[in-house]
C-alpha cells in the first residue's frame, strides 16, 4: 500500500546501517541489550521489506520468471525468518518490561505479515510455475495511499494507525 511512496534503494540503504549501529550500541550497553536488540532485528527486518514490493514489481513486468523464483525461493523466506526473529526479541523486551496483556495484538499483526509473506510466495511460485498467467495485483497500478498525486516527487504522509493501513480491502461494520 506504500510503494508509491518508497525512494528506491534509499529506505532499504538507511535501514542496513541503522541496523549496523544499533548492533554496535548492544554489545556497549549491556543494561539496554533487549531495547537495542529489537531495533536491530526491526531495522533487519525492514530493509528488505521496505523494498520488496517494488523489487517483485520490477521483476515481474521485465518478465524476469528466474528473479521471480529467486524471490520466492530465497528473499521471502529470509523475510519470513527476519520477522520471526523480531518477533522473538520483541518477545523479550515485551516480557522484561509489561505484563502479557496486550501482546497478542503484536502477535495478531505479525502473524498476519507473516501470513501475507507465504501467500505472496505462494502467488509467485504459481506465476513462475505457470499455474497462472499473471499475478493480478501486479497488474494494478500503484496509487498514492491517500489518493493525492505525487507531482513534486515523495512526501511525507501520516499513516500509523494499524487499522488503516494493514489492507485497502476494509469491510465496514464487520
Amino acid at each position: 500500500m506504500f510503494d508509491r511512496h518508497v525512494i528506491p534503494s534509499v529506505y532499504s540503504k538507511h535501514y542496513q546501517q541503522s541496523a549496523k549501529m544499533l548492533e554496535q550500541v548492544i554489545t556497549r550497553n549491556s543494561p539496554w541489550q533487549s531495547l537495542f536488540s529489537v531495533q536491530a532485528s526491526l531495522c533487519r527486518l525492514l530493509a528488505i521489506k521496505s523494498e520488496i514490493g517494488i523489487s517483485i514489481r520490477d521483476a515481474y513486468h521485465r518478465g524476469n520468471v528466474e528473479e521471480l523464483a529467486h524471490f520466492s525461493k530465497v528473499t521471502l523466506p529470509e523475510l519470513s525468518y527476519l520477522a520471526i526473529r523480531f518477533m522473538d526479541d520483541y518477545r523479550v523486551q515485551w516480557e522484561l518490561e509489561n505484563k502479557v496483556f496486550g501482546l497478542d495484538v503484536f502477535d495478531l499483526r505479525m502473524g498476519g505479515m507473516l501470513q501475507r509473506i507465504r501467500t505472496a510466495i505462494h502467488r509467485i511460485n504459481s506465476y513462475v510455475e505457470g499455474k497462472v498467467e499473471q499475478i493480478a495485483e501486479l497488474e494494478e497500478e500503484l496509487l498514492t495511499f491517500d489518493g493525492l498525486v505525487l507531482d513534486d516527487g515523495p512526501r511525507a504522509i501520516s499513516a500509523n494507525l494499524w487499522h488503516t493501513i494493514a489492507t485497502p480491502s476494509v469491510i465496514a461494520g464487520v
